[in-house]
């Protein structure tokens, strides 16, 4: 069975590169590859994410007939065959010479001038590519666009690092450069640089921490991680434990990764916040995810037993969040999920 179908859309011009017969704010036709079933996108293949009001930079192959023909990316499958971009045009003093400068300033302009969520898409590209062949240049062109502006610099850090797979280094192996010299091209490399320039000022830690936080609402995952070796800070506690109370999104799973790295003084708040969100089927996969592993892992017998009753409750009420419930407290190693399997 074919995994992909043709697919078209149609693409508003916003600037091209080099100039071309394309002019800007023209319509243009795009063919191609798109999966036939959405739900297999977590299988592959890697097909072009297109989605109306997303904005990127569209490699296309030649096309000779473009009144008459739809135009076609220069790749139709694979992690990177479009690249995120923002609408607003990059501003940098040098103008592009080739079609390497060209992307880099595009990338380089997303970072700096995005919104969290652009720029987290960007990291996310980056994240699957080789970055040590343009890291320094990339660094450069990031020096330009925030001139010393010390909190973009930190979003732009927690971003990228928040965006990597794991096993990863650690915020302190990075500052230390002993990736910097890794033959293989690990693509931490702009990740790398970016922490070493936001380990200079003294305070470039507690912005750092501050920042995690900050963009945790949309990668829980990522910030979490990359958390837990500030468990102990003084800045991290306090701030996490105003977002639990006020049930921050995103706060209960950041907190559930930095209680396994050992921080205690946090526990009562996380446990009071987790369960509230057992009982209450409007909270996010993630966040109930979070909660019932809190309890599941660190709650008292008391509290673990609110957390079964709530799963036997929703079961005849809401079976949506009753699923929710057994299967995010099961696949475990702790002894405590037997009780949900019985």
């Amino acid at each position: 069975m074919k995994r992909t179908v043709l697919g078209r859309a149609e693409l508003l011009v916003l600037r091209t590169f080099p100039l071309s017969a394309i002019r800007s704010g023209e319509h243009i036709q795009l063919d191609y590859e798109q999966l036939a079933d959405e739900s297999s996108r977590m299988n592959g293949p890697d097909v072009p994410p297109l989605h109306p009001g997303s904005t990127f930079i569209v490699p296309l192959k030649s096309n000779p007939k473009p009144a008459s023909d739809a135009w076609r990316l220069i790749a139709d499958e694979g992690i990177g065959t479009v690249i995120p971009a923002i609408e607003g045009e990059a501003l940098f003093p040098m103008q592009s010479k080739s079609g390497r400068e060209y992307l880099l300033q595009e990338v380089a302009s997303a970072l700096s001038r995005g919104t969290r969520e652009e720029m987290l898409r960007e990291a996310s590209y980056l994240a699957f590519q080789t970055t040590n062949g343009y890291a320094f240049e990339m660094t450069k062109l990031l020096a330009i666009a925030m001139n010393g502006d010390t909190e973009r610099w930190a979003l732009v850090t927690a971003s990228l690092v928040s965006s990597l797979g794991i096993p990863r280094p650690t915020i302190a192996d990075f500052a230390s450069g002993k990736y910097g010299m890794n033959p293989s091209s690990w693509p931490g490399s702009l990740a790398e640089t970016t922490v070493q320039r936001m380990a200079r000022p003294n305070d470039g830690k507690n912005e750092l921490i501050h920042t995690f936080l900050n963009v945790s609402d949309l990668n829980e995952w990522g910030t979490g991680g990359a958390l837990q070796e500030f468990a102990r800070e003084p800045s991290l506690v306090e701030e996490l434990h105003s977002m639990l109370e006020s049930w921050r999104p995103g706060s209960l799973y950041v907190a559930c990764d930095v209680m396994k790295a050992g921080q205690t003084k946090i526990v009562a708040t996380a446990m009071a916040t987790a369960l509230g969100y057992v009982n209450d089927p409007s909270k996010s996969h993630s966040e109930i995810q979070a909660a019932c592993w809190v309890i599941r892992d660190f709650g008292t017998d008391a509290q673990f037993n609110q957390l079964l009753r709530a799963i036997r409750k929703y079961r005849y009420q809401d079976r949506k969040h009753y699923d929710e419930l057994w299967r995010n407290t099961i696949w475990s190693d702790n002894d405590r999920e037997r009780a949900v399997l019985c």
